[in-house]
């Protein structure tokens, strides 16, 4: 960087004494220099690095223009109340077919999209990104496309607060079909949470029959199937 601005300073001064000449050959001289030192970095740093430079807020993702698909109001959370805690979230939609990829956590008994919660301060792509290659070991991450957002009320007792207020912020992609190693949490592998790739109607009849039958189910579950149903009638 260092070398980088003392050459075009040399450019700046030697244009105060020709300056007709310099005007004529500094900015495409400087533009081709430009190009080839981007093409050296994507040559010789890893991608990764290159994707950490990236500003995914350029896509402006807010409660306010990403389409809404529900709200969601638990039978004992306040959506007015004083004492509410407010969690983003950010879930994948991965199909190949009519298979799609998916969390089973033997605990809860049910099907939900790859996903969760984004730290403080973290890109919601970014945090997609991070939370679908921890839980599934996802690689090949491509073609990101917001589907919408699922908003629900939820019971909360933690902190002196009363209600949780959650926005999932859902999006398709692309993944390689062969995943990798997974990354996941203490409490994750205790609740028995796998990656499975299956049939979507099948997915949807399971978490049905949980919901109706087992004592087991999650407050997810009811959020998952409706999902999972809309994806059919929009993208199968």
């Amino acid at each position: 960087m260092l070398l980088l601005t003392l050459w075009i300073y040399s450019f700046y001064v030697c244009s105060l004494f020709k300056p007709d000449f310099y005007q004529a050959f500094f900015w495409p001289y400087f533009t081709f220099n430009y190009l080839f030192v981007v093409v050296l970095h994507h040559r010789y740093f890893p991608i990764q690095q290159l994707f950490d430079s990236l500003d995914c807020s350029a896509l402006n993702l807010t409660s306010n223009n990403v389409r809404l698909l529900k709200t969601a109001i638990h039978p004992d959370a306040n959506p007015n109340s004083s004492f509410i805690f407010s969690r983003q979230a950010a879930r994948a939609i991965v199909l190949n077919g009519e298979n799609i990829l998916m969390l089973y956590t033997e605990r809860y008994h049910d099907y939900t999209l790859p996903g969760g919660g984004i730290n403080e301060g973290e890109d919601i792509i970014k945090g997609l990104m991070r939370e679908l290659t921890e839980e599934t070991g996802a690689k090949g991450i491509a073609d990101i496309v917001p589907f919408g957002r699922y908003e629900e009320f939820r019971p909360w007792y933690k902190n002196d607060l009363d209600t949780m207020h959650m926005n999932s912020f859902c999006f398709t992609c692309s993944v390689h079909d062969e995943l990798g190693k997974t990354q996941l949490e203490d409490y994750e592998m205790h609740n028995g949470m796998r990656p499975v790739w299956l049939n979507i109607h099948d997915a949807i009849k399971h978490n049905e029959n949980t919901i109706k039958n087992s004592d087991k189910k999650g407050l997810s579950i009811e959020r998952e199937t409706f999902l999972l149903k809309l994806i059919i009638d929009e993208l199968i």
